[in-house]
């Protein structure tokens, strides 16, 4: 499926554990599709900041600062900046 301009992803880390290192082309290519696809926003949910796991570093190389990038801790938090 194909998503028009101005889309916001969301991507929910809330359960995540960790991640191995063989996970970055894949996610790396992602943001690109997203910044191709023409990705509006990107919303994260982190609640342990610690755990972000490099996708802060990730977002400056492959969104340059021209996708607006938030974190919020829960769910909750997330869903209300949405609507």
């Amino acid at each position: 499926m194909a998503m028009g301009p101005g889309f916001i992803v969301v991507t929910d880390l809330a359960d995540l554990e960790r991640m191995e290192l063989d996970c970055v082309p894949h996610v790396t290519r992602l943001m690109d599709r997203f910044v191709a696809g023409g990705v509006n926003k990107v919303v994260r949910v982190i609640p342990d900041p610690d755990k972000d796991i490099g996708f802060n570093l990730l977002s400056m190389t492959h969104y340059r600062g021209r996708i607006p990038v938030v974190t919020y801790r829960t769910r909750e938090e997330a869903e209300a900046a949405l609507t």
